[in-house]
């Protein structure tokens, strides 16, 4: 089993579950949106700008939930090795 995994997954299973942090990422989804919806229809600079800073965004969230999986899969194998004996 991976400690440090599993460590790493259950510090992201907190951030996750952290209230203040579930409200800073919807606030920045709600900015996101508004400056979005700011945007004229011709400024392609100004929407491809926004487009990455949702796509840092999304990695941030995909990240935290790719190391709770990967905790959970640890987790699950050395559960599974440890009942073969």
């Amino acid at each position: 089993m991976n400690e440090e995994i599993i460590e790493r997954g259950r510090i992201a299973q907190a951030i996750a579950e952290n209230t203040e942090f579930k409200k800073l990422l919807e606030d920045i989804k709600m900015d996101l949106f508004y400056q979005f919806s700011q945007t004229g229809v011709m400024d392609d600079e100004k929407k491809e700008e926004l487009h990455k800073t949702m796509a840092g965004f999304n990695l941030l969230v995909k990240k935290i939930n790719t190391y709770i999986a990967n905790a959970k899969f640890e987790h699950s194998k050395a559960t599974n090795s440890g009942s073969d004996t």
